[in-house]
């Protein structure tokens, strides 16, 4: 399983290598509160970027691999 995202990935606030996962969403910049577990996705490359429940199912899906 992997996730792909639906939009250009220049509208996303990714969190550069070696920081610690972004505390807010990097779509539509809501803070994430101690309760959230946002849907976070690395690049191979070691970038990050997490979703808010409101933002993940728009704009990530979960691709199948066999």
């Amino acid at each position: 399983m992997r996730l792909k995202l639906k939009l250009d990935g220049l509208s996303i606030n990714w969190q550069g290598p070696d920081q610690t996962p972004p505390d807010r969403c990097s779509f539509c910049e809501a803070p994430f509160t101690e309760d959230d577990v946002p849907l976070s996705m690395w690049s191979s490359e070691g970038w990050c970027a997490s979703f808010c429940d409101d933002c993940a199912p728009a704009n990530v899906e979960v691709e199948q691999q066999a």
